[in-house]
Formats: C-alpha cells, structure tokens, sequence
C-alpha cells in the first residue's frame, strides 16, 4: 500500500501545472458539491418543511435574477478575453472595467425595484428588506466569480481551493448556528448565506478596483456586451430548466411542497457529481478524437459512459426510501416518487453533453441556444399546467420531458453537423441509445411499483453491482484510456 502511495505521488509531481490544476479543480467543484449535498440532512432536521422550501425558493430567484444582473460577464466572454488580453495588468484593467459595468447594470435594476417595489415584492414573494439584501449580495458575488475565474484560466489551483472550501465551510457553519438560534429560521438561513457571500466577494470587490484603476474602458465594454448578450438566452434558459420549477410549485402548491421537490432534487445531485467527473475526462478527450476524425472511437466510448451511467441511476432508484429516511428523514417520505424522473434527467444531459461536444467543437453556438430557450419554455408552460392537478410530482415529469427534449434537440443539430461538415450521417451509436433510453424509461415508470419490496429492490441492485464488478476491467480501461489522451493533450 505504502509504495502505491508512493507511486501515486511520484506520478502527481511529475504532472504538468495545468495537469495538476485540472485535478484539483475538479476535486473542489465535487468537495464543494458533496459538502452542501451533506449539509442538507442537518438543515432539513433543524428547519420545518415550509421554512426550507422558502429558503430554497430565494435561491432559484436568486441564480436567475443574476443573470440579467451580471448579464453573465463572468462565463462565456471571460476566457476568450483572458486569450485576447494576455498581458497581467490589461487583464486586470479588463477585470476592474467588467465590475463597473455589471454594478451599473445591478444598481438600474435596484433603482427600478425601488420604483416599482410593490409589484416586485408580490412577484418574488419577499419582503422589502430580503429584496435589498439580495441586490448587495447581487452586486459583490460575481467579484468571486471573476477571481475564480481568471484563477482557473491561469492555473493558480491552491488559493481557489482555499477559498472555495473556507467560503462553503463557512456558509455551513454560519447556517446552522444562524437557524438555530432564531425563530424565524428561514430568513435566518437566507441571510447568514448572505452575509458569507458579501464578506468574501465583497473583499476581491474591492481587490479589483484597486488592482485594475480603470472603470469605463469601451472597447473592454463592446467586446463583452456584443459576445455576451446573445448567448444571455441561452444562460437563462438553463437556469430556468434547473431553477423554475421551485417557483412555480412555490407560486402553484406551498413551501412544504417546495421542500420535498428539492429533497428530491438534491438526491440526484449526487448523480451529477459522477457525471460531472465523467464529463471532466471525457471533453478534451472527445475534442482530440474529433480533432482526428477518429469517430468510432467516440461511437464506443459514448456506449460504454451511457451504460455506466445508466447503471448509477439504476442503483440510485433501488435505495431511494433508504436514502431518503438518512438524508431528510420521515417527514420528506413522499419525496420518494419524484426523484425516478428526476435522476432519468441525468441520462438526458449526459446526452445533450455528447452531442453539444460536436456543436461547441464546429462553433455552432446558435444551435445550443436555440435548443436551450424551446426546452426551457416547454418546462415553464408544463409546469404550469400540469402542477395545479397533480402537485410537485408533476415537476419531476415536466423535468424528465424537457431534458428529453433537450436532448432530442441538439441531436437534431448535432446530425445537421454531421451530414453537412463531417459527411457522415452519425457519430454515435443511435440505434443503442434509443434502445437503453427506452429501457431505461420503462424502468423509471415501473420502479414505484418495487419500492415495498425490499428484498426485491436489494435483489436487483446487487445484480447490477456483480455486473459492475466483473466489468470493472473494461471500464477502468476505457477511462485509462481518456485520461492518457488528456495527459497527452495538456
């Protein structure tokens, strides 16, 4: 053990400085997704059922209110100005001018919530003082964004993982002992939230202001409004296909229902952690083997990542009650029907991840926003219908449905791709996939039917885990396989 140890040290130093930050990033994105995924038993123990869903409420306001706040100026635009501007302090004048922009972009909105405050308050749902908390913390949070950012983009891994974990730590901490300590819990957790993300962007607010000296520099300003306002659709978009469903069971049913649907969401979180790992290995890869024409490779390699997948979500159904009763306890039990749907989602956007690799990869952007914008207004129409007759469980479906077309989309897209720059009529293996999705949604509609029967469910996931396990060389292959070529790559 000792030597292996050692090995895998030996091996870690001799990687290359954006090998070593790609590791490490990715590790602080899952410690930090994981952290908060954990967090939520003690929170949904401490609160009652209305008070979380109001907390969870603000939030979904919050990440979409953002995006028109900050216009996103932190994401797509960013690195192609950390490309286009490569010297130190143009990047930090660059930075300090895209503050002022969104704070003057931030504060017309506030001034217009103060015109119109009355409308907004019945609107969001809150009253005055959380509103105008929310604007300060609007104003500082994208400073983090753009630190972390441009950290990322220069390979400067250590203090982004020391404040990405001491800034989760805290929000944590500062939760609890905020709810416990108050009558009023949910506003309580709302504003210790807050008051972290204030205290720790505010400080590199303030950092690139006086690092970059500069405030209005129109050609930093038309370089990013004219890159980033057409891909704002697309932005909200997605947003809206992860965060409205909260709002809209909040404004159609209550809180109480409001916290069992984000129970059932953050289940499935843990999902997205291992398809978020899958996707950090699998991108360069599939961009060096479409850089080489080499599709049967990719055609391989998307089955072999559908199944293992498929597999996860199949073994996430069979313990839900159990995960459930450890993770919220008896109180959010009826979540249990709707996370099936849910978790199906995953399997849809690891499709979408397939097939928009081509479209990124041939810079057809517009393709991904218009698939973006039809699937999230499919998702508010739906839910606005169908919530009002069959409660919260309808979301878990509406989701299901919209990432089904999301997926469906873009492989119209990616096939346009394919037929007019590849000449080729496919790269994966559609027959395949047809066949697993339908496999896979036959057992999402019958799983409900098995969660009584415990030695059935066990039964099952112990099949597919002897499955696994007598796989298990194939699958560490396939990935040694991505990894070598990653390694390669940087």
């Amino acid at each position: 053990m000792k030597a292996k140890i050692n090995n895998l040290l030996n091996v870690y130093k001799n990687l290359s400085t954006p090998a070593r930050a790609s590791i490490w990033f990715l590790f602080c994105n899952i410690l930090q997704m994981g952290l908060n995924v954990l967090s939520t038993p003690i929170f949904t123990r401490i609160m009652e059922q209305d008070e979380f869903g109001i907390t969870n409420t603000y939030n979904s306001w919050r990440s979409i209110l953002i995006i028109f706040t900050s216009l996103n100026l932190s994401y797509g635009v960013f690195n192609n100005a950390m490309v286009k501007y490569e010297d130190a302090k143009t990047r930090d004048q660059y930075v300090s001018s895209m503050q002022c922009l969104y704070s003057l972009i931030t504060c017309s909105y506030f001034i217009f919530y103060l015109i119109a405050r009355n409308w907004c308050n019945r609107v969001l749902n809150m009253s005055t003082e959380l509103v105008v908390l929310m604007f300060v913390d609007l104003l500082c949070y994208p400073a983090l964004l753009f630190w972390s950012g441009r950290q990322r983009y220069e390979f400067k891994y250590k203090g982004l993982v020391i404040i990405t974990l001491l800034m989760t730590v805290a929000n944590i901490t500062a939760g609890v002992i905020a709810v416990c300590l108050s009558e009023n819990k949910a506003m309580a957790k709302i504003v210790s939230t807050i008051a972290v993300n204030v205290i720790f962007s505010g400080a590199f607010f303030i950092y690139h202001f006086v690092k970059g000296r500069k405030l209005v520099v129109l050609k930093f300003w038309k370089f990013a409004l004219a890159f980033n306002i057409p891909l704002i659709p697309h932005y909200l978009s997605e947003m809206i296909l992860t965060q409205s469903d909260r709002i809209m069971i909040s404004k159609l049913e209550n809180d109480a229902a409001v916290a069992n649907y984000t129970i059932a969401y953050s289940i499935v979180l843990i999902m997205q952690l291992i398809m978020s790992a899958i996707s950090a290995s699998y991108l360069p890869w599939s961009y060096e083997q479409l850089k080489k024409k080499n599709y049967a490779a990719l055609k391989q390699m998307g089955n072999i990542l559908l199944i293992l997948i498929s597999g996860c979500i199949f073994l996430l159904m069979m313990f839900i009650p159990e995960i459930i009763y450890v993770f919220a306890g008896n109180k959010y039990a009826d979540a249990v029907y709707a996370i099936p749907p849910i978790a199906l989602s995953i399997f849809f956007m690891f499709l979408y991840e397939l097939f928009s690799t081509v479209e990124f990869f041939y810079a057809k952007n517009i393709f991904v926003m218009i698939a973006s914008v039809i699937a999230a207004a499919l998702n508010v129409g739906l839910n606005y219908y169908f919530i009002p007759i069959y409660g919260y469980y309808a979301a878990g479906y509406t989701t299901l449905f919209c990432y089904f077309a999301y997926a469906v989309g873009h492989f119209i897209f990616y096939r346009y791709i394919c037929r007019k720059t590849l000449d080729i009529k496919d790269i994966y293996d559609k027959r395949f996939i047809l066949l697993l999705a339908a496999v896979m949604l036959i057992i999402t509609l019958a799983v409900n039917l098995v969660y009584g029967m415990v030695l059935v469910r066990y039964f099952m996931a112990l099949a597919i885990i002897l499955i696994a396990f007598f796989k298990r060389n194939i699958i560490i292959d396939k990935f040694k396989i991505m990894k070598n070529k990653e390694d390669k790559e940087v």
